[in-house]
């Protein structure tokens, strides 16, 4: 005798999103594709994430693609504590040795990476000082595309970032601005805004 799929308790959520996809739902999933089974069974469905635009934590279904303001009942996901967002702008300055040396500022940079630092701390000290804020030079001075946005890289959580860039900003306090961090790309002055 072939047995068929384990019965499966899909959420509301999921039902809805099965039913628009593949109509009326039978009382097992064995009418649906392996591989949705198998994700819908493997997976958690609810994850949390931030929203730019609220500024506040939302629900997303991995499964059906909704998105809620409060937090599901049936929430699986991991704690906020894992997807925790953070908003920074930086202040990157190349050198010869970054993985990419060139930049909207310099098409070759040739400057050494001690050279870059000595560059950045006086950029650093000019806004310590109050002389210039951070987003003025940011626009000027920096070999990021951010620059546009005076150094505005929006939110970003865990692992979106090269690792001591990431481990800088979220030692950072809102409001806070690094020391000269060290990356691939360059070096980098880092202020967290939120």
């Amino acid at each position: 005798m072939v047995q068929g799929p384990p019965l499966v308790a899909f959420s509301p959520c999921q039902d809805r999103f099965i039913t628009s996809r593949y109509g009326k739902r039978s009382s097992s999933p064995s009418y649906l594709p392996t591989t949705i089974t198998f994700y819908l069974i493997q997976t958690g469905q609810w994850e949390e994430r931030w929203s730019t635009s609220k500024k506040r934590t939302y629900y997303f279904n991995r499964a059906t693609g909704e998105s809620v303001w409060d937090k599901p009942s049936d929430f699986d996901g991991q704690p906020a504590t894992s997807h925790q967002q953070v908003k920074a702008s930086h202040l990157l300055i190349k050198h010869k040795d970054s993985r990419r040396p060139s930049s909207w500022k310099e098409p070759v940079v040739t400057r050494s990476k001690e050279e870059a630092v000595d560059i950045l701390a006086s950029l650093r000290q000019l806004i310590v000082d109050g002389k210039f804020d951070f987003a003025t030079l940011a626009t000027q001075e920096s070999h990021c595309s951010s620059a546009k946005k005076g150094g505005d890289l929006g939110f970003f959580g865990p692992g979106q970032m090269q690792p001591a860039f990431e481990k800088a900003t979220f030692a950072l306090n809102v409001g806070e601005m690094s020391g000269i961090i060290e990356t691939d790309s360059g070096v980098h002055i880092i202020l967290r805004t939120a």
